[in-house]
C-alpha cells in the first residue's frame, strides 16, 4: 500500500510539472521559450522535463510551443479580419512572414493566405442550428439582470455580453480528445472532485463557479487541440488558501475578460449546434471580434446524473472590439 501510495504521488508531482510547463509557454505568447528555459520556470531538468512533457502530452515541448503559436495565428486569419497575414505573422512571434508562411504549409498543408480565402465565408457558413433550437433558444433574454444587446429585426439568439472578474483557476487538466463545449464522464469526475474540494475548503461563494476551459478556441481547423481544465475558478482574494492545496490539483490565473453568454440547458448533443449558431449568427453582426482567448463553459450539474439528461452550462465566447 505504501509502495502504491509513493508511486501515486510521484506520478502527481511529474504531472504537475508538465502543467507547470504548458502553463509558462502559454504565458510566454508570443515567445517560443527554449526547453532550457521552461525547465528551470519549473524546477525540473530539462532532459527529465523533455521525457515526462512527451509522455503526459504525447508531444514534444516544442512541438507543443510551436503549435500554440500556430493555433493563435489559425484562429486570426479566420476571425480577425481587419489584421493582414503580415500583422498576424509578426504578433504571433515570427520573426518574417516568409518564416510564418514555412512553418504554417508545414503543418497546415496549404499558405496562410490560401487558409484565409478557404475560410473567408466561415463565421456565416457554418451550420445553423435546426429549427427548433434556433427557436428554443431565440428572442430577448436577461443575464444576472442585465439585458442582452441586440441588434437588428427578428429573433436572435439569446446573448448576454458578460464581464468575467479576474481569478484563480483550481484545476485538473486533461490531454487528449476532451472539449470544453461538450461533457465527458471523466471531466465530470474531475467537476466532482473540485466541488469536494470547495466544500471542504470552504471555498464556494457568490462569484465562485465550476466551468470546463479548452487551450484553444471551438473552431474545428486543422491544429486546434490541446488540453482541456476542469476547473475551480475563485475570487483574486481567495489566494491564501492556494498553497495548502492537494498536489493532484494544478493552480493559474485566469484573466476574465468579455465573453458573449448562452445560457444552454438540453441534450448534450446539441450545445455544438447552439455553439456554431453564436459563432456564425450572432458573432458576425455583434460589433464585436472573436477573442483568440480560450472559450470557456460554466457548468452547473452533471448530465450523466440528470433524470432527463439534461446538460445546463454557460457557453462562453471570448470578445474583443475591432481594432
Amino acid at each position: 500500500m505504501l509502495m502504491n501510495s509513493t508511486l501515486e504521488s510521484t506520478q502527481l508531482q511529474q504531472t504537475a510539472a508538465v502543467n507547470r510547463a504548458v502553463d509558462y509557454i502559454e504565458s510566454r505568447f508570443p515567445a517560443t521559450p527554449t526547453l532550457n528555459e521552461v525547465a528551470a520556470a519549473v524546477s525540473v531538468s530539462p532532459y527529465h522535463l523533455h521525457r515526462l512533457f512527451k509522455a503526459v502530452t504525447g508531444e514534444t515541448l516544442h512541438g507543443f510551443a510551436s503549435r500554440v503559436k500556430l493555433q493563435r495565428a489559425i484562429h486570426r486569419l479566420v476571425y480577425w479580419s481587419s489584421a493582414s497575414a503580415t500583422e498576424i505573422a509578426y504578433d504571433c512571434g515570427y520573426s518574417s512572414m516568409a518564416v510564418f508562411s514555412r512553418a504554417f504549409k508545414g503543418a497546415a498543408g496549404v499558405s496562410p493566405s490560401d487558409f484565409r480565402a478557404a475560410h473567408a465565408l466561415q463565421n456565416s457558413k457554418i451550420c445553423k442550428a435546426i429549427s427548433s433550437l434556433s427557436q428554443r433558444y431565440s428572442g430577448l433574454w436577461t443575464y444576472n439582470g442585465e439585458s442582452g444587446e441586440h441588434k437588428g429585426n427578428g429573433r436572435r439568439l439569446k446573448v448576454a455580453v458578460r464581464e468575467f472578474a479576474p481569478a484563480h483557476l483550481i484545476y485538473i487538466r486533461h490531454y487528449g480528445e476532451y472539449a470544453a463545449a461538450q461533457p465527458h464522464p471523466v471531466l465530470q469526475m474531475s467537476f466532482a472532485r473540485l466541488n469536494r474540494l470547495a466544500n471542504a475548503m470552504e471555498l464556494w461563494s457568490s462569484t465562485a463557479f465550476l466551468m470546463g476551459i479548452a487551450h484553444g478556441p471551438w473552431t474545428r481547423f486543422p491544429l486546434q487541440r490541446g488540453p482541456c481544465d476542469a476547473a475551480l475558478a475563485v475570487p483574486a482574494a481567495a489566494r491564501e488558501v492556494l498553497p495548502r492545496l492537494p498536489e493532484e490539483f494544478g493552480v493559474r490565473p485566469w484573466a476574465g475578460g468579455t465573453y458573449a453568454v448562452v445560457h444552454f440547458e438540453g441534450a448534450p448533443e446539441d450545445a455544438d449546434a447552439v455553439a456554431d449558431t453564436l459563432l456564425g449568427e450572432w458573432l458576425p453582426d455583434s460589433g464585436y471580434v472573436y477573442d483568440d482567448r480560450p472559450a470557456a463553459v460554466v457548468t452547473y450539474n452533471n448530465p450523466y446524473g440528470d433524470p432527463e439528461g439534461r446538460w445546463v452550462v454557460d457557453l462562453c465566447l471570448p470578445l474583443r472590439l475591432p481594432t
